[in-house]
């Protein structure tokens, strides 16, 4: 009996996650028709996200003690990001600003993964912090990477 109920446990966890991942792509799939449909007030909410995350650090350094180091990293991270705002919703893809995003969105996840590693911090924060101040900014950069396709064209390159 201990081993079906085993095995039925790994099927429901299964199928949990299966669930869980089909309403993130959902999810994900819905934000990105809006942002094609709606430029203009995708880029107020990404303006306006990158704001908040760049507030929330220096509150983190200041009442949680989290590395200023590391703070002043995520900051810089979140100015190279905003940099995509000037030709926003295109994208050059082969472009030194894209590139460095790519780049510092990896290194900025390690440093402080690296980082929680070491410190003794619940679980549910550590996650927390991660969605908002490290993946949620690159994330919407990333939902709307496609906006520009049905855009009709202009002069600008």
């Amino acid at each position: 009996m201990l081993r079906f109920l085993a095995a039925l446990n790994i099927v429901g966890v299964l199928l949990a996650v299966a669930f869980v991942a089909l309403c993130i792509v959902c999810g994900l799939y819905y934000i990105s028709e809006l942002v094609e449909e709606k430029t203009s007030q995708a880029r107020r909410v990404i303006l306006y996200t990158t704001w908040a995350v760049v507030a929330v650090h220096p509150l983190l350094g200041i009442f949680d003690g989290l590395s200023w180091t590391r703070l002043g990293f995520s900051l810089l991270c979140q100015a190279v990001y905003a940099l995509h705002l000037s030709t926003f919703p295109f994208t050059n893809t082969e472009g030194f600003t894209f590139i460095a995003t790519c780049v510092l969105v990896i290194c900025n996840h390690f440093t402080w993964f690296l980082y929680f590693i070491d410190s003794h911090y619940p679980t549910t924060e550590t996650v927390s912090f991660f969605v908002i101040c490290v993946w949620l900014v690159p994330v919407l950069y990333l939902v709307s990477l496609n906006s520009n396709e049905n855009q009709l064209p202009d002069m600008r390159k």
